[in-house]
């Protein structure tokens, strides 16, 4: 939000190597979900919005379209290889800090077809097609009937379960 990066090693994106280089990334929130061509540096469209790939020496940036055409940085990465061992720490901290935002409040999240569906404390959040709805929700009966609806889990007194779909 406040336009700087996070640490190293708070999130981890994929190149993968087919007949070009491509950028995957399946966990980023409401970001792209279908891979980007790394080395495009045109507007690439997609559900989620317009993206750009763009590098400055060894750092490169996505950029994304938001309203009236300006383009922002939304992640910074390199193409210098890590082990996974190298995001232990920033795992842990996202798991166990009473910092990070994931111990603060219960999140739920997932793509759809036409954007995605967060369920954030008590606010359920839908994109669909780069617009943003945002509703609070009125309790907690309301709470599990949206996550539910939208993610298939059922809460019950001493644990979860998942519902088949």
């Amino acid at each position: 939000a406040d336009g700087s990066f996070g640490p190293p090693f708070d999130h981890m994106a994929l190149l993968v190597r087919l007949l070009e280089r491509w950028l995957a990334d399946v966990g980023f929130g409401d970001s792209f979900v279908e891979p980007l061509l790394l080395d495009e540096r045109g507007e690439q469209q997609q559900v989620s919005g317009a993206y750009r790939i763009v590098n400055d020496s060894e750092d490169w940036l996505i950029m994304q379209e938001r309203a009236e055409s300006s383009w922002r940085p939304q992640y910074r990465f390199t193409l210098r290889p890590y082990e996974l061992g190298d995001y232990v720490e920033m795992c842990r901290y996202h798991q166990t800090s009473p910092q990070s935002s994931f111990t603060q409040k219960r999140t739920c999240s997932r793509a759809t077809e036409t954007g995605r569906i967060t369920l954030t404390g008590m606010r359920l959040i839908t994109t669909a097609k780069g617009e943003r709805h945002e509703r609070l929700l009125a309790d907690e009966a309301e709470y599990d009937a949206a996550l539910r609806k939208h993610f298939g889990i059922e809460l019950e007194q001493s644990a979860c379960r998942m519902l088949i779909r």
